[in-house]
């Protein structure tokens, strides 16, 4: 599949990155499903650095709590 798709108003090749064509202007649509993968991983990169620091306090606490 190319990363590349076709600007509606000009007809130029436009980076399916782009918020807009770089040519004329013109909004490039995000299909729905881009849009949630893009929130869903936003939000695993959050839960997951939050679980690695839950884990490295964890550590420290059971390493230096001395039972």
């Amino acid at each position: 599949m190319s990363g590349l798709v076709e600007c509606p108003s000009c007809g130029r090749l436009v980076s399916r990155e782009a918020s807009a064509c770089p040519s004329c202007g013109q909004p490039i649509r995000r299909s729905g499903c881009r849009i949630l993968d893009e929130a869903l991983g936003a939000f695993l990169g959050c839960a997951g650095t939050l679980f690695s620091l839950l884990v490295i306090a964890f550590v420290i606490a059971f390493l230096f709590g001395g039972c």
